[in-house]
């Protein structure tokens, strides 16, 4: 796998998107159950935010991509 391929399918943390989604989803879970301290919430709030900016910013690119490949964004211009 070359280095761009690695970089499209990992976010700045290192995360694919899927492993993105996937800490999202445990993170809801958790916060949902309600057992959690307010500290321990409030950390998984800020640690979900950041989730879900790094998955739109790979979706965002993905998007470009596409755009790029399919001719879209020169028709657009």
């Amino acid at each position: 796998m070359s280095t761009t391929d690695q970089g499209m399918k990992t976010g700045e943390a290192g995360k694919t998107f899927e492993e993105g989604i996937q800490r999202l989803e445990l993170l809801v879970r958790q916060l949902e159950r309600g057992e959690l301290t307010l500290e321990q919430s409030l950390a998984c709030f800020e640690e979900g935010i950041g989730l879900v900016k790094q998955c739109q910013s790979q979706l965002d690119r993905t998007a470009e991509q596409i755009q790029i490949l399919t001719g879209e964004k020169q028709e657009q211009a």
